[in-house]
């Protein structure tokens, strides 16, 4: 409300950066477990038609792949795809193609076709690490899927996904304390999923409750009721 109030009396780099401000307290209180995709996703919308997503004809990459996925969350798959085709021509030429088969595996995830994402996400290459890592930590969610019987390979690229996280300088503490606590929840109920050890699904949950940043509580969650 108050941007609409003041719109006309600020530069659009600031209106930018002021709505920046805002996408970033919101994405800050999903890694803390507050599922706010909805709002997310109405402010998105909101600066989408505003015309203040690209800064010099550029869109962020970051940017972008945030908005593909705030409203792939709320199921809004007809306008990620749209989005994504509208704004791939304007992202850098080097990490466009890419880009492109990140948003489309994100998309074809939510959608449940995780043979499809996988399809895409194995030929993401140039995207920076912080989304290098979204598209890894997807990708184990999709094998997570698809595996019907426990298999070596998918721990092998779980413990591997964990040191990239441990390993990777371009990543806040805070990043790196969800993404790690995600990680070796989605271990703990890979096994329990194929009956590998002793703990069970409310062990996992309990132990859940208990972290104060948590990468995607809500997949984890649901994945916890199946079992």
């Amino acid at each position: 409300e108050l941007f609409d109030k003041q719109e006309s009396n600020l530069a659009k780099e600031d209106l930018m950066d002021f709505y920046a401000v805002a996408c970033n307290f919101l994405l800050i209180q999903i890694l803390k477990g507050n599922l706010v995709y909805k709002q997310l996703f109405e402010l998105y919308k909101l600066i989408e038609s505003k015309d203040v997503l690209m800064n010099k004809d550029l869109i962020q990459v970051t940017k972008l792949s945030n908005i593909v996925g705030a409203s792939c969350r709320v199921g809004e798959f007809e306008w990620a795809t749209m989005l994504t085709n509208k704004y791939i021509p304007y992202v850098v030429k080097e990490m466009r193609e890419s880009t492109s088969h990140l948003n489309m595996g994100v998309i074809e995830f939510y959608k449940k076709n995780y043979k499809q994402a996988i399809h895409h996400l194995i030929r993401v290459e140039t995207v920076g690490p912080t989304l290098m890592l979204s598209c890894r930590v997807l990708l184990l969610k999709a094998h997570y899927e698809i595996d019907t019987q426990y298999d070596e390979l998918t721990m092998k690229e779980f413990r591997s996904a964990e040191h990239f996280v441990q390993t990777n300088k371009a990543l806040s503490v805070m990043d790196k304390k969800s993404y790690k606590n995600f990680i070796q929840m989605l271990i703990s109920l890979y096994r329990v999923k194929h009956r590998i050890g002793k703990r069970t699904a409310a062990s996992v949950q309990e132990k859940m409750n208990k972290m104060e940043f948590l990468s995607d509580k809500q997949w984890l969650g649901e994945k916890i009721k199946e079992l």
